[in-house]
């Protein structure tokens, strides 16, 4: 009996991590539809500006620092930042950084995740573009509103689902039933592809390579995303499903 893969490529803009499989001690996101700031985004950039006002803080030379800071809101409305992943967007944007540091400590909305009535200890993040919380500041202000068009490969995602495919070598390779698969990477701020992963995974290590080789075989450089029109590092999901015939 021949088998037939079947790829189905849908890139999305994603900012989820992995899901834990039992009750984290901290969720590694909001539960959906729940917001992390009494008043959502609007009211915390709002409290931040006057932050910046009320303390004399200075602005940042650059004008294009952008930076995704990432913390955990506890039970008690206290946070802790999470540590970098990327210590080089520390570097790059050190001001927007620093802003972090010296003024989310004062900002007292911060509002727990909820599962199941309990409150939880959640992740979250923020995006601090700096340029737009001093003078340029303006009421109703929210950074998800200034994302540019995602990240796009040449051609579009057809092209690049085109040349995966033609990358994948299956031989050797069995399954008997259908199978779903998603494979997950970055597209950064430079237009290349990284941090593949497989999640869930096919079982078969090897499978998994395999899929994950081919797409980064794939040649071509993306077009980053950007936000307040800077370039910006942003993931994909991609289903792959695998079925018999």
């Amino acid at each position: 009996m021949k088998k037939l893969l079947l790829f189905t490529l849908l890139g999305s803009l994603f900012f989820a991590q992995q899901k834990e499989e039992a009750a984290p001690a901290i969720y590694d996101k909001y539960p959906k539809g729940q917001s992390d700031y009494n008043g959502g985004n609007i009211q915390f950039y709002k409290e931040l500006h006057q932050l910046i006002v009320d303390k004399k803080i200075q602005p940042c030379e650059s004008k294009t620092e952008l930076y995704s800071v990432r913390f955990v809101v506890y039970p008690d409305a206290t946070i802790k930042f999470v540590k970098e992943e990327y210590p080089e967007n520390v570097e790059k944007n050190k001001c927007a950084f620093d802003l972090t540091r010296k003024l989310f400590k004062y900002l007292d909305g911060w509002k727990p995740a909820e599962v199941d009535g309990q409150k939880v200890a959640a992740i979250t993040s923020m995006i601090i573009f700096p340029d737009a919380l001093f003078d340029k500041y303006t009421e109703g202000y929210d950074a998800v509103k200034y994302f540019g068009p995602p990240a796009e490969f040449p051609g579009g995602i057809e092209a690049f689902r085109n040349k995966f495919s033609r990358n994948v070598n299956a031989n050797g390779f069995k399954w008997d039933q259908r199978v779903q698969l998603v494979m997950y990477f970055k597209v950064d701020e430079n237009g290349n592809a990284i941090d593949f992963r497989m999640d869930p995974s096919s079982g078969n290590v090897a499978f998994d390579e395999m899929l994950i080789k081919s797409a980064k075989w794939v040649k071509g450089k993306w077009k980053p995303a950007t936000l307040h029109g800077v370039n910006i590092k942003t993931g994909f999901r991609f289903p792959i499903v695998l079925s018999e015939n």
